[in-house]
């Protein structure tokens, strides 16, 4: 979708304009000036300005058709309020087959463009690459703003819109498609496309590195393993590690998932392909800061060569691992490439995404990441640009009692602890790649729960959402 930004209202298919409650009032008495068929409507009682309320009307000659959405009351509208309406805009725009479409913005709402902006273009998303027939989709979105800096902020959220949406697409794509060696040719290709460097470690390299934990986990699958190293240079400054893990899809190995769970495991790169879409979206930016993006690639299969439950490997730092469950493979890959960039990249800061634990649904459903770590002062900005982008996240405490439940007995350290991970068990994943970070200050976010719906919930479709583009986007590049 592309995106045009203009200070007045020109010809157009269809316009929209969203009205509070308290604007209703004053256009019903005459106080506020609307194109007439709006002003016809409520003053026929037909439309309040309710946070429930659509209505489409005829146009009034610039416009052949008018949309009004109710946002209900005003101390209630923020950001969020304005991208779920822009949503529910784009998608009658497309089920009406329009080819372009105008939304009013409301100045009174900080951010109010680039909220409409994104609300538009992740609301139409649709992954049909497998459909004989498409849904169609409107080509062009106008925003009335007289925002001097209107132009930027939409463009600026038109590109972070696209990255979530590149992220969505890739998760949403099947395993034998997107396998570990096609992710890496991919992001080869996208680092010569817009200027990142991009480097791939492949099964041999990894062995003779000693990365052994991650090459554990592919060790089932006809698929081998990639270790991706994506620099984006924007900065002087030290760099900043963002790590995700990439199971390309998740049997469980031998400790096989059952059917109910198994069937979606696609999603178990989201990541690794958040951290792709991410440098490719502050690369298109131009944002300046220094960022190392690092995808562990892996698929986790059963085969004659697969992990089994009581194996004992040794990863990259030298710590030993017993494996309690084969199905606890993500934080294997995890570990060693955290060692490996904290050794070999010296970053100022360490961000780790995962789809890592079911146990973080059982706390906050799919609304709400988990984030724990050992730099406060990342986690709370990470919480502060999830409350602005809506991609939220909650920090659990990683206390020393956590530690001692992964110690092993006749290892370093178990990958599953804690009555076999059925207590506190995102914590204790997070207390497990604990000690593979070294000093390097870290915060690890689990997106099990947030990179996949069951169902659509407003500009999120139902799959694969994207979850930490934005986030991450908004984290790496905020002033304050």
């Amino acid at each position: 979708m592309d995106v045009n930004v203009s200070g007045k209202l020109g010809k157009t298919e269809m316009a929209c304009y969203f009205i509070t409650e308290e604007r209703a009032k004053d256009i019903k008495a005459g106080k506020a000036a609307v194109p007439k068929p709006i002003k016809e409507l409520i003053k026929a009682g037909d439309f309040s300005g309710k946070d429930d309320q659509a209505e489409k009307i005829t146009g009034d000659g610039i416009s052949k058709r008018i949309l009004v959405i109710g946002l209900g009351k005003t101390k209630d509208v923020d950001t969020e309020t304005i991208r779920k309406v822009s949503c529910e805009a784009a998608r009658e725009g497309s089920t009406l087959k329009l080819k372009e479409m105008t939304i009013v913005a409301d100045a009174k709402v900080n951010d109010a463009v680039a909220a409409v902006a994104e609300g538009a273009i992740l609301g139409v998303y649709k992954f049909d690459k497998y459909k004989e027939k498409k849904k169609d989709k409107v080509k062009l979105l106008n925003i009335v703003s007289g925002s001097a800096s209107a132009k930027q902020e939409a463009q600026r959220a038109k590109t972070i819109a696209e990255g979530t949406n590149m992220a969505r697409e890739w998760v949403n794509e099947v395993s034998d498609v997107l396998n570990p060696v096609a992710v890496a040719e991919l992001a080869v290709k996208l680092g010569k496309q817009h200027g990142f460097g991009v480097k791939v470690l492949d099964e041999k390299q990894l062995k003779k590195l000693g990365m052994n934990l991650f090459l554990g986990v592919a060790a089932g699958s006809r698929f081998p393993a990639r270790l991706v190293l994506l620099e984006y240079k924007g900065s002087k400054d030290k760099p900043v590690a963002i790590v995700g893990k990439g199971v390309t899809f998740d049997s469980g190995g031998l400790n096989l998932k059952p059917s109910g769970f198994i069937e979606t495991m696609k999603m178990d790169k989201g990541g690794a392909m958040t951290i792709l879409a991410t440098v490719v979206t502050l690369a298109r930016l131009k944002a300046k800061v220094n960022v190392i993006g690092a995808m562990g690639m892996v698929e986790n299969m059963i085969g004659p060569n697969a992990t089994k439950p009581g194996d004992i490997i040794k990863g990259y730092s030298g710590k030993t691992v017993e494996i309690g469950d084969t199905d606890a493979e993500g934080r294997l890959v995890l570990a060693d490439t955290l060692a490996y960039l904290s050794k070999n990249y010296k970053p100022k800061l360490m961000v780790d995404l995962a789809t890592l634990t079911g146990s973080v649904l059982i706390t906050f459903g799919e609304y709400v990441a988990a984030s724990m770590g050992t730099d406060k002062g990342a986690a709370d900005g990470l919480f502060k640009a999830g409350q602005r982008t809506y991609e939220r996240v909650w920090e659990l405490p990683l206390y020393k009692e956590y530690d001692e439940e992964m110690k092993g007995t006749i290892s370093d350290i178990t990958n599953l602890g804690y009555k076999q991970g059925r207590y506190a068990g995102s914590i204790t994943a997070g207390a497990f790649l604990k000690k593979f970070v070294g000093k390097t200050p870290w915060v690890h976010i689990d997106i099990a729960g947030t990179a996949w719906y069951e169902k659509p919930r407003g500009y999120i479709p139902v799959g694969a959402t994207g979850f930490g583009v934005r986030l991450l986007t908004e984290f790496l590049t905020a002033k304050g």
